[in-house]
């Protein structure tokens, strides 16, 4: 039930300088993932729009669970 959980991925489909928005989006995950998951290590962020489809976005997440050390992949697609 906390309002600033999240990081609104669907709100950065529209921006329109998208390199600029891709930098606030992988900005946003790593604040709120320090701030609410902070045993995971970000290890890198990659961020694309689909150029046939400007609606779709797709980002991975590359990331590492510190106390168990386990490194995985989380892939998201956004469409609106």
């Amino acid at each position: 039930m906390d309002i600033n959980f999240g990081i609104g991925l669907k709100r950065f489909l529209f921006e329109q300088n998208i390199q600029d928005s891709f930098e606030k989006l992988k900005s946003k995950i790593l604040e709120q993932t320090n701030r609410y998951m902070s045993f995971l290590n970000i290890i890198d962020i990659k961020t694309e729009q689909d150029q046939q489809q400007m609606n779709t976005m797709y980002c991975q997440i590359l990331y590492k669970i510190n106390p168990i050390s386990k490194t995985d992949t989380l892939d998201v697609f956004v469409r609106n």
